[in-house]
Formats: C-alpha cells, structure tokens, sequence
C-alpha cells in the first residue's frame, strides 16, 4: 500500500491508488497506517492498485513520453 504527500507531484504519481496526506500532520499520517492495518480489504485493494499503477512507470512509457516532447519541440 502506498501513503503519499499530498504536496508537490506525488500525488499525480500515485494517482487515485494512493492514499494522499498532509506530511506535516503526524495525526494524518497515523491515521493513514491505521486505517491499512485495520482494514486488510482496503490493504488488499491498495497493494493490487498499486501494482497495476507502478507498471505505468517503465523505460518504454517513459521513451515514449520523451519523444513524444521532441516532436512537439521540432
């Protein structure tokens, strides 16, 4: 399961697969690991979430996306 910052880009990575907190608030943050160990459904579906989201994240995707900027720049 992931829990993320919900500053900066982190939270467009983990996408809807994530669970988005403040990284300042100790209480956020606890309640987030909480929540995971006390609910193994929403663990579950976190970590299968999260699996099928870091495939997006490969060499190929990130090629594809470069070339992608090139043409655009040309």
């Amino acid at each position: 399961p992931v829990i993320t910052s919900n500053l900066g880009s982190m939270k467009e990575i983990a996408g809807s697969q994530g669970i988005v907190v403040d990284p300042t608030s100790v209480d956020e943050i606890s309640q987030a690991m909480l929540t995971l160990v006390e609910n193994d459904e929403l663990r579950k579906q976190s970590i299968d979430l999260a699996t099928e989201r870091i495939l997006q994240f490969t060499w190929e995707n990130a090629i594809q996306e470069l070339d992608k900027i090139i043409d655009l720049i040309r």
